[in-house]
């Protein structure tokens, strides 16, 4: 069976979101908790570009699309 790799989360699949400084560290952490317990934790340079790239289409006249390559 083929593995399907994309996923779409509403806001109904997500059960929790935690930022924070874990202990010993010195950056912000984000994690996603899912309704069925999957945990998707994104480091805070990979939030701080999503909101970079979020704030830019919104406030943009006329940028409709942003993407993002590491």
């Amino acid at each position: 069976m083929k593995e399907d790799k994309e996923m779409i989360f509403k806001n109904e699949d997500i059960k929790e979101v935690v930022m924070e400084v874990p202990e010993g560290h010195r950056h912000l952490r984000t994690t996603f908790i899912t309704q069925d317990g999957r945990k998707f934790i994104f480091q805070e340079a990979t939030i701080a570009n999503i909101v970079r790239a979020y704030v830019t289409i919104k406030t943009s006249p006329t940028i409709k699309r942003v993407r993002l390559v590491g």
